[in-house]
């Protein structure tokens, strides 16, 4: 069982690497406004595969696929954030600094 689970979360990564494609070149395309909702459709696809994951009650192929929909996900809204931060602050380096410090904080509070 893990080694089904470990397996499927090969498919998180492939959607972490996915996300910086897909949200960089929407960003790029309709802009910062436009691409939330790219990331809305993200989290809906990737919290219904979710549910269906749970109400099947074992590892097969929604398994990877919710896998890989959180990971894409995920990433989307990290790209997101950094976009957002590099382009809005004129100092680059205090805005990231204070990002990372508070994500790195939230980790360890929760």
């Amino acid at each position: 069982m893990l080694y089904k689970s470990m397996l499927a979360f090969i498919w998180f990564g492939v959607g972490q690497v996915l996300s910086g494609l897909v949200m960089a070149t929407a960003i790029d395309i309709f802009g910062s406004k436009k691409a939330c909702l790219l990331n809305v459709i993200a989290f809906i696809g990737a919290a219904s595969s979710s549910i269906s994951t749970i109400q099947q009650n074992e590892f097969n192929w929604i398994s990877k696929v919710n896998c890989g929909l959180w990971g894409l996900q995920d990433g989307m809204i990290n790209i997101h954030t950094l976009s957002i931060l590099g382009f809005e602050f004129e100092s680059k380096s205090e805005a990231f600094a204070v990002f990372i410090l508070i994500q790195s904080l939230s980790a360890l509070i929760f």
